[in-house]
């Protein structure tokens, strides 16, 4: 008998939720749909695919803020190096007791850490402020240049600290309406239940697969996705076993909340409309029998397509 796990990844979640919200639009009065109606799916379902977008764009930003913060820490680095070799002229080439007031402790080595580097740029303020001899204004060792580059390092670091925090908190806020939004499912799931024989027809216009009907085909593995001319993909995976035919999908990473359908075929191949130049896609196949169709597999994602072949 098929069964009807409620999804775990994303995508097959979000294309079972509107599934869901499709079929309880179109049919719910009549079964009649009391608990999990098609605006409470719809609250659940916007509510993820928001969350999951808020999230996305968080983790977004914490690459070129991760570029500004090295860019920070190189130019830190450079500074306390130079100013190292000028000092030499005042403290001597090795370390001694001399060196601690200007923030080198236990050799003259320049630390690579944020911590390291903003205590020595910390003290190397204060140091060349109190000692004008030995400043170098053409090196740019000088208390201004410093000071600059400390809050240059400072900054950098607590953008990304803030934003690191700011996707985390994104991120329990996305785990807790997926959570939701299984629950949803899994609630409507038993409503039907209650209200549907197991070869009733309408559990597939909600998502479900028939609980009376033949064994679920296995979710395909092997996807291959092949860039054809005028912009379209040929998609093939492996056979399912018990599946009748296939159902494909295609999502454009970022601008598209959910995977769309693109079609199906009664064999693993399939081969898609036009589609836009220039764009990556991420492409899925289900396995469908008269009862049930599996998860979505495992995404594959395609280079940026070109309008015609090479």
């Amino acid at each position: 008998m098929a069964s009807n796990p409620i999804p775990d990844s994303y995508p097959t979640l979000i294309v079972h939720a509107t599934k869901a919200f499709d079929g309880a639009t179109s049919i719910g009065a009549g079964i009649p749909l009391l608990i999990n109606t098609a605006a409470a799916i719809s609250t659940d379902r916007v509510a993820l695919i928001t969350a999951q977008t808020e999230y996305k764009a968080a983790r977004s930003a914490l690459p070129a803020l991760a570029l500004s913060r090295r860019t920070a820490l190189k130019g830190a680095y450079n500074f306390c190096f130079t100013a190292r070799d000028v000092i030499k002229f005042f403290c001597g080439r090795e370390f001694n007791e001399a060196w601690l007031a200007a923030g080198w402790t236990n050799s003259l080595a320049v630390p690579t850490s944020y911590d390291g580097l903003y205590t020595l740029l910390l003290t190397l303020v204060g140091y060349l402020t109190a000692n004008v001899a030995q400043q170098n204004a053409a090196l740019g060792v000088i208390p201004a240049n410093a000071q600059t580059i400390l809050n240059a390092l400072a900054a950098t670091n607590t953008a990304v600290i803030n934003a690191e925090a700011l996707a985390m908190t994104k991120r329990q806020v996305r785990d807790a309406k997926y959570v939701a939004m299984r629950k949803r499912l899994s609630g409507l799931c038993k409503e039907l239940a209650q209200r549907l024989g197991p070869l009733d027809p309408r559990w597939r216009q909600l998502g479900f697969n028939l609980p009376g009907a033949a064994t679920v085909p296995e979710v395909p593995e092997d996807v291959v996705v092949t860039p054809l001319s005028q912009a379209r993909l040929q998609i093939e995976c492996e056979a399912s076993p018990n599946a009748t035919h296939y159902r494909f999908y295609q999502q454009r990473p970022i601008l598209d909340a959910e995977p769309i359908y693109a079609g199906h075929a009664t064999e693993p191949l399939f081969i898609t409309g036009s589609l836009i130049a220039g764009q990556q896609y991420l492409v899925y196949v289900s396995a469908v029998n008269d009862g049930a169709e599996n998860n979505l597999s495992v995404p594959v994602s395609t280079a940026a397509l070109l309008a015609a072949a090479a």
